[in-house]
C-alpha cells in the first residue's frame, strides 16, 4: 500500500453510539471519502470508500497517468 492523500476531504462530526457490545466515542472531523492505494510492480489499483448516505462527492485525480474516462 502506498500514500495517496485526499485534498479538501469533507469531514463531519459523529455523535457516538451507544449500540452494539462496544459503545462508539463520538468524534470530531471524521471524514466522508477514504482512498487505499496499492502497487504490485508497473500496476496500480485505488479503492475509494465514501461515507456519506445521503450524497455523492466529486473526485478528480492529478500526479503522472492518472486514470481517464468515467
Amino acid at each position: 500500500m502506498y500514500s495517496c492523500p485526499i485534498a479538501n476531504n469533507l469531514t463531519f462530526n459523529f455523535a457516538g453510539s451507544q449500540n452494539g457490545l462496544s459503545p462508539l466515542p463520538a468524534l470530531n472531523n471524521v471524514p466522508y471519502l477514504y482512498a487505499f492505494c496499492f502497487e504490485n510492480g508497473s500496476n496500480r489499483s485505488l479503492v475509494l470508500i465514501n461515507t456519506d448516505l445521503s450524497g455523492s462527492h466529486a473526485i478528480s485525480f492529478s500526479g503522472t497517468n492518472p486514470p481517464q474516462g468515467t
